[in-house]
C-alpha cells in the first residue's frame, strides 16, 4: 500500500518543483525588465515606460494589417501614447491578445527591439506580441 503511494508523491513533488521554477523564471524576467527601464529616468517614448496598460485597440482603417493601440502609464495616468503597430507574424493573434489584455486591464512590459521593433509582454506570463512601431504620438 505504501509502495503504491511513492510514485504519486514523487509526481506531486516534481510538479510542485516545476511550478516553482516557472514562477521564479517569470519573476526574474519581470525584475530584469524593470532594471533596464530604470536606466531611463524620464522616458519620452512608451517603449521606455516600465509598465503600460492598453486603453483601446483598433484596426487601422487605412491599412488593415496595422493596429492602433492607445496606452497609458499606470504610475502617471496623464502619460498616454497612441502607437501605430504592425504585428510580426500572425496579426489576428496579436489583435486578440491586445484586446484580451485591454479587457483584463493587464500590466504589460514594453521592450525595444532595435530601431523600430517593440515587444509587448504580459507580466508574470510568457505571452507576448512582437511588432514594428510605425508611429507614436506621446502625451505629457
Amino acid at each position: 500500500m505504501i509502495l503504491a503511494l511513492v510514485p504519486a508523491l514523487i509526481c506531486l513533488f516534481t510538479a510542485g518543483l516545476v511550478w516553482n521554477l516557472y514562477l521564479f523564471h517569470m519573476s526574474t524576467r519581470d525584475a530584469l525588465d524593470l532594471v533596464y527601464k530604470l536606466d531611463t529616468p524620464r522616458p519620452t517614448s512608451a517603449r521606455d515606460w516600465p509598465e503600460l496598460r492598453v486603453d483601446a485597440v483598433v484596426v487601422d482603417p487605412e491599412v488593415p494589417r496595422r493596429i492602433l493601440v492607445l496606452v497609458q502609464w499606470p504610475a502617471r495616468p496623464e502619460a498616454r501614447s497612441l502607437l501605430v503597430l504592425e504585428p510580426v507574424g500572425a496579426p489576428q493573434r496579436a489583435l486578440r491578445l491586445l484586446q484580451l489584455w485591454r479587457d483584463r486591464g493587464a500590466s504589460l512590459s514594453p521592450t525595444r527591439l532595435g530601431e523600430r521593433g517593440l515587444v509587448l509582454r504580459r507580466r508574470r506570463s510568457p505571452d507576448e506580441v512582437r511588432t514594428l512601431l510605425h508611429r507614436e504620438n506621446c502625451g505629457p
